[in-house]
């Protein structure tokens, strides 16, 4: 399985992962054969990219670090919750902590997690993508860290509720915002949307101090230039720090973030680049350790000027994955692709990802 944009769907592709619509019904089962006149219905649901499963990713490794099932119903649960939150109606917190309980519970019973990227976000529904995969990041960050079960679950609400303040956000500045052509007055509004989340719980809902703290804080930098309080690092609990970093990251993946999208190692790199100053250099060190910088099923491209796709993480080494040779160093497709260890071959380095093959 690989991911492609849709702008690549010629015809006859197999779809590997399935795709919803913004009601969590079942649009295209994996396996559909996908027909040149599925970009244009894709592209209407603001969906820019698919996963398919075809002769050259043949043997890709590709697992998310939570079942499609369990994302797909947590967007579902959360999006009931935050409407009926913002138009005070009468809502119980239970069906959302009840998804924060099987979040936790999945993560915990794998024995390790690698965090491969391998989901696929629409427009219309991306902010709940978003706050289950901000959710998901920061509780396998937590459970690195050896949090206990409670404190992770403190951790998954506030960072599953982290967003909810956007609801608020009149729709013209959301859409501004993913692309990229807010001015200094939309940005002051956008800037709004942590405290408004934070006084829609604070109101009327029993979560935790820490909870809150991250539907509050997660805009705060270490630096003390973050929003909407302008905190500094030592003003900032831990795990506020911590889903900063998560929610960051997901934004500069993400093809509607309202900045241009970055490779997941493009996007470490600037995590790295920022330590110390927006966020703790510890944290991101944890964070890299644990994130597979090149997600299996990428296309990359070797100092040697071959050319391979990404079969297999190895845990110990994010940036050295297992892969399979496609074209050699003339470029030349080969007969049978072969397989490298790249954390055993000292003089080979990935310089980056490409769709072109």
């Amino acid at each position: 399985m690989r991911k492609i944009s849709i702008s690549q769907i010629t015809g006859n592709e197999v779809l590997g992962k399935p795709i919803y619509d913004i009601s969590g019904r079942l649009m295209l089962a994996a396996g559909t054969t996908l027909k040149p006149g599925f970009k244009m219905r894709l592209g209407q649901m603001g969906i820019l990219s698919v996963y398919i499963d075809d002769e050259l990713s043949k043997g890709v490794e590709m697992e998310d670090y939570i079942s499609e099932e369990l994302r797909n119903e947590t967007k579902q649960t959360i999006k009931k919750g935050f409407t009926k939150f913002i138009n005070k109606q009468s809502s119980s917190l239970n069906e959302i902590l009840k998804k924060v309980d099987s979040l936790v519970d999945s993560i915990l019973s794998r024995e390790e997690v690698m965090i491969n990227i391998c989901d696929i976000k629409s427009k219309d529904m991306h902010l709940y993508e978003h706050s289950v995969s901000v959710c998901a990041l920061s509780i396998i960050m937590g459970v690195n860290l050896g949090y206990t079960e409670d404190h992770l679950k403190e951790l998954a609400v506030g960072s599953l509720l982290h967003d909810l303040g956007k609801l608020i956000t009149p729709q013209d500045i959301i859409d501004k915002n993913r692309e990229g052509t807010l001015t200094a007055d939309d940005l002051e509004i956008i800037k709004t949307h942590p405290l408004d989340g934070y006084e829609i719980m604070n109101d009327r809902f029993d979560i935790s101090y820490i909870s809150k703290a991250i539907i509050l804080m997660h805009h705060e930098n270490c630096d003390g230039s973050g929003f909407p309080l302008g905190l500094t690092d030592d003003k900032l609990h831990e795990t506020v720090k911590l889903v900063s970093i998560c929610n960051t990251f997901d934004n500069l993946t993400s093809d509607f973030s309202g900045s241009t999208k970055m490779e997941v190692y493009e996007a470490l790199e600037y995590l790295v680049a920022m330590s110390d100053t927006l966020f703790d250099k510890a944290l991101v060190n944890t964070f890299i350790k644990n994130v597979a910088a090149y997600p299996s099923g990428s296309i990359v491209k070797l100092n040697t000027g071959a050319c391979g796709i990404v079969l297999k993480q190895n845990k110990a080494f994010p940036l050295r994955p297992i892969i399979n040779l496609i074209f050699d160093e003339k470029g030349e497709k080969l007969e049978t692709p072969i397989e490298m260890d790249l954390s055993q071959e000292t003089t080979v380095f990935i310089l980056g990802t490409t769709n072109s093959i």
